[in-house]
């Protein structure tokens, strides 16, 4: 879980970190509840809170105020590959990468939801070549 961990701004405590990011996320909606980025981020605190029903809400949301952002739609691939939902997590990976195939943000859409998949059971190392580099 370290590989996650690193990019997302926690070596401490992630209890701790989760929360400050619930509360900025709160308070971006407070300032602006149309803000797609803002419902992003709350859809990737909820997701890593454990609260995939909850996150792929706010993803939802993301995509329904901004349906042509490369970066909603790969974060909403990778929720639904945490859910398990391998056809929705598809579906907004292949859109995610027709819209920006050079997006420096692919990498990380392709090993969530390679990593959600492979959470569920779905995936093993052997048929994931994405999760061999992992190793």
């Amino acid at each position: 879980m370290l590989v996650l961990q690193i990019p997302f701004g926690w070596l401490g405590d992630e209890e701790a970190a989760l929360n400050e990011g619930d509360e900025a996320a709160r308070e971006a909606l407070r300032l602006d509840s149309q803000d797609p980025n803002a419902h992003r981020g709350r859809g990737m605190i909820r997701l890593f809170q454990g609260r995939v029903d909850e996150a792929i809400i706010s993803m939802r949301r993301a995509l329904e105020l901004n349906p042509n952002s490369a970066d909603i739609l790969g974060s909403t691939a990778a929720t639904y590959g945490v859910a398990g939902d391998y056809e929705q997590a598809r579906i907004h990976l292949v859109r995610a990468v027709e819209l920006s195939p050079k997006d420096p943000g692919r990498p990380g859409w392709h090993v969530g939801t390679a990593i959600g998949a492979f959470s569920r059971g779905a995936m093993t190392m052997r048929s994931t070549p994405a999760i061999s580099v992992l190793k």
